[in-house]
């Protein structure tokens, strides 16, 4: 077959164009095989640009999401994880090894804390402080025992992309704060340590001192990385229960603080009186929530967690991590309680009053429990408040639960209760305590006002 010239010039014309259509979409599967984005930083920024935005518009807001919040605690946790690296004991770390490979081993851990620590801090913060091995131990090591507790954290979301959260707390009793970018992009972290905040000025107090750092990327890195965390509500309880139980035991002061005012003024007068009661807070398995409840009031949300002894921990939650504790259902007015009991058929509504009598007998409460009981009653058993405390301790047991037999209604109002009290500390034990108990219990006009009366 012959070929004249203009054939011959179509053909290598319609093999260029094959050529170059094949190297398009050759490049085209290769990027979507490779999953390289294209980049949205530079064109997010020029559409701020462009509406005339800037990140030096975003204000400093307290974090009120969960997410977020345990996003960057548990960035400072894993921190806080390296830096007892530097200064840690084979005890610390419950390592099994060979005394002879002990020295090694803590060597190899410090170096990984020194790498790590190295690789987190912001560039543009190991350059203005000549950050090396030696600087990160005289700055960090003493920390390396400590716990890290967060008081505040704050958000300036600079853009869609890059975020800057502003973390304020203590390790053990000393202040110390981070600031923590967050690139979304990326999916990493950089930080800036105590000493930047300080010098800088930023300040909890004064929320008009927390600014964007015009930092517009994080590089990623072997050590940077994070999830972004999904909390879910049980999680939420969990956190808020443990965290308070944990300060109520180590540091007494501080957690009589977070106790809601009304009902710290009505339930304990003293932090002495406050550090007594921490004393009788379970421990060990006994200190599990059983079952929580989420009730929305106007301003706050509230937590009614009861834990494995029937005790009450109510939290009013106003902000991620930010609450105020209550300690008993009769107290001070408690929502879930409030609406229950107005839910209830008035036999029903005997049992939930019954149970807050044995909840104040339960947290030694006894001046409360005697308030409870019915006036005629009380003076014939009971001429004071110790005595009945005498009849308690000495018939019923130190936390007490009591299982509902039967309920029956009187001519006068008067509802009648039959069941057990059994000894919550031995439930499941087979030789555990167990007392018939029959008690006479009045409603009254509220979910606080009834008379309790029974057979001794």
């Amino acid at each position: 077959m012959k070929f004249d010239k203009k054939s011959i010039i179509a053909l290598i014309i319609f093999l260029l164009i094959l050529l170059i259509v094949i190297l398009v979409y050759g490049k085209k599967d290769n990027k979507d095989n490779n999953e390289i984005p294209h980049d949205e930083y530079s064109e997010y920024y020029q559409n701020r640009e462009r509406a005339g935005i800037s990140a030096k518009d975003a204000v400093a807001q307290e974090v009120s999401n969960m997410n977020e919040y345990m996003t960057i605690k548990g960035i400072i946790t894993k921190f806080s994880e390296n830096v007892l690296y530097l200064n840690a004991t084979a005890d610390d770390l419950d390592l099994i090894v060979d005394k002879e490979q002990e020295a090694s081993v803590l060597a190899e851990y410090k170096q990984e804390g020194l790498t790590f620590i190295k690789e987190v801090l912001a560039p543009n913060y190991k350059e203005k402080y000549s950050v090396d091995d030696t600087y990160i131990m005289n700055s960090l090591s003493k920390y390396a025992k400590a716990v890290y507790v967060v008081k505040d954290m704050y958000a300036v979301y600079d853009s869609e992309y890059l975020n800057t959260f502003f973390v304020y707390g203590s390790y053990g009793n000393e202040e110390y704060n981070f600031i923590v970018i967050l690139d979304r992009y990326t999916s990493s972290f950089a930080l800036y340590l105590n000493n930047y905040v300080k010098e800088q000025g930023y300040s909890a107090d004064n929320k008009d001192s927390m600014k964007t750092l015009n930092i517009t990327k994080v590089e990623s890195n072997e050590s940077n990385s994070f999830q972004y965390k999904n909390v879910e509500k049980e999680q939420v309880a969990k956190l808020y229960y443990e965290e308070f139980l944990q300060l109520a035991k180590s540091n007494p002061t501080a957690a009589y603080a977070k106790l809601d005012s009304d009902y710290k003024s009505k339930r304990f007068k003293s932090v002495e009186e406050f550090t007594n009661y921490v004393g009788n807070l379970p421990t060990g398995t006994q200190a599990k929530i059983a079952t929580y409840t989420i009730t929305e009031g106007n301003s706050y949300t509230e937590y009614l967690c009861k834990d494995m002894l029937g005790n009450n921990f109510i939290f009013k939650v106003t902000g991620a991590m930010k609450y105020t504790v209550i300690l008993d259902t009769y107290t001070v007015k408690v929502l879930a309680y409030q609406n229950e009991y107005d839910k209830l058929e008035d036999n029903k509504k005997v049992e939930l009053c019954l149970n807050r009598f044995f909840e104040a007998i339960n947290n030694q409460d006894y001046e409360k429990a005697y308030s409870y009981l019915n006036e005629t009653f009380r003076t014939n058993n009971f001429g004071s408040v110790e005595e009945f405390k005498k009849y308690v301790t000495t018939y019923w047991f130190k936390v007490n639960n009591f299982i509902y037999q039967s309920t029956e209604t009187s001519t006068n109002g008067t509802y009648s209760v039959y069941g057990i009290i059994q000894d919550y500390e031995q439930d499941g034990n087979f030789d555990a305590g167990l007392i018939d108990k029959t008690f006479y219990v009045k409603l009254g006009d509220s979910y606080d006002s009834f008379e309790v009366s029974f057979e001794k």
